[in-house]
């Protein structure tokens, strides 16, 4: 959780952080082709990449004709972000500037804002608030935002944990290895040279190295202790589900006084029990920090149990209509399922889409999505999976039809953290069961 600020900006300083999300593909080829493919939408505008990292975004909107771009950085990150844009020869273009958007004064309004602002579940770190704070401010009218649209949804699922073996701490030649693959790539695909940083980086994981190697001595734990692992899951003990009687929040919205934790999860489409539904949507040109801080959605989701079974991929369906979501492509066929291969439906599945459409005034001629589904390839963000705990398994992994409220809202200290409570209604029991948990 975060206390402060601080806790929320520390790890985005270190190149460490930022290299996790320069190697997530999708991220990536996504954001690269909703503004090279719209490069008519950049040319001779004025674009403010809010929260830049490494000035990857930033770079490529100069590298689209944008006349300037303001590459504005919270973090010490800025520095590394000037290197960058330096070193490939854009700082008349690429102006960077490190400040928090909220406080900093541009010398003029923009026409696009590009920002990669998603946190887990979509809104966990609070960063659109931000967005949303330099859109009110700084947003030339008939301007866009990339991404411009936003989808979240909800499935029933089948949670099946995989105990991995603990991970290994990545030596400091395999991260330097890391980098320079890396680093060859992004000038492969991008046309982006991060060469530049090498030296930063190798200076920053010498003093990491240093640092863990004292609190191993020390006793200390391990900061990076594999939870970011595809497929390491956890599963729902015992001692989680015996809070049961406190598993529901008040009524007036406030947290209860046990939250269970949400499981990060990297899911096949073959986890998917049910047809997925959108549980909140909005344009980001519109939405307010208030429509944020807490939204409810009615669902009644169809649990087939037949669905959740084998593991092969789902395809999409080239009949759909241009423009659907990955979530809404996606069809099965388990008609070869023998019975010993059912599983039960213990679990629903939360993922989002960001679309990147331009604005009502200005669209783009070619919208792109960034979808992180199980159904596309996988993403450092992952899904948000909610267990059922045991309490209250008997009823709700047997039921056909999954009734009830998905209810996100902020936390009362920070609007950077959310909880999530579901309150079930099944087909088979009237009575209503609430359930919290929190997003980790």
């Amino acid at each position: 959780a975060f206390s402060d600020e601080g806790d929320y900006f520390y790890p985005y300083a270190f190149l460490t952080d930022q290299k996790k999300m320069l190697e997530d593909a999708p991220r990536m080829e996504a954001y690269h082709a909703a503004i090279m493919e719209n490069a008519d939408h950049f040319a001779g505008k004025a674009v403010l990449d809010c929260g830049t990292g490494t000035g990857i975004l930033a770079i490529w909107a100069a590298q689209a004709g944008a006349r300037v771009v303001y590459a504005v950085e919270a973090t010490d990150m800025a520095k590394h972000a000037r290197t960058l844009v330096d070193s490939n020869g854009l700082s008349e273009q690429v102006k960077v500037i490190k400040g928090k958007i909220e406080t900093l004064t541009l010398p003029e309004q923009v026409d696009i804002i590009v920002s990669e602002w998603m946190g887990l579940l979509l809104l966990r770190d609070g960063m659109l608030n931000s967005v949303i704070a330099a859109r009110d401010k700084w947003l030339a009218p008939g301007g866009s935002l990339f991404p411009s649209h936003c989808e979240l949804f909800l499935a029933p699922s089948v949670y099946r944990p995989v105990h991995s073996p603990a991970a290994v701490k990545a030596s400091h030649e395999q991260v330097l290895s890391e980098w320079q693959e890396l680093v060859v790539g992004i000038k492969a695909m991008y046309n982006v040279d991060y060469s530049c940083l090498t030296s930063a980086l190798t200076r920053e994981k010498d003093t990491y190295h240093l640092q863990s190697a004292i609190e191993d001595i020390l006793g200390g734990g391990d900061p990076d202790d594999g939870s970011d692992l595809d497929c390491d899951f956890e599963e729902c003990t015992d001692s989680d589900s015996d809070a049961g009687s406190e598993l529901r929040g008040d009524a007036d919205g406030a947290a209860g006084s046990t939250a269970l934790a949400s499981k990060w999860t990297s899911l096949k489409s073959d986890c998917l029990c049910g047809q997925p539904i959108v549980v909140k949507a909005f344009d980001c040109h519109s939405v307010t920090v208030e429509e944020l801080e807490s939204f409810r959605c009615q669902f009644e989701l169809q649990v087939d149990h037949h669905n959740s079974i084998r593991a092969h991929e789902n395809a999409p369906d080239e009949g759909a209509p241009e423009g659907t979501s990955p979530a809404m492509q996606a069809k099965k066929d388990f008609s070869s399922l023998q019975p010993s291969e059912l599983h039960p439906c213990n679990s629903l599945t939360c993922w989002f889409d960001v679309w990147f459409r331009g604005s009502d005034a200005s669209p783009t001629n070619a919208p792109r999505v960034l979808s992180t589904g199980p159904a596309v390839p996988a993403t450092h963000w992952g899904q948000q999976t909610f267990v059922f705990p045991s309490l209250y398994a008997d009823t709700l992994v047997e039921a056909r039809t999954l009734q009830g409220t998905f209810h996100v809202f902020q936390l009362p200290k920070t609007h950077r953290m959310y909880n999530v409570r579901l309150q079930f209604s099944s087909a088979r029991e009237d009575q209503a069961q609430t359930i919290e948990y929190q997003i980790e």
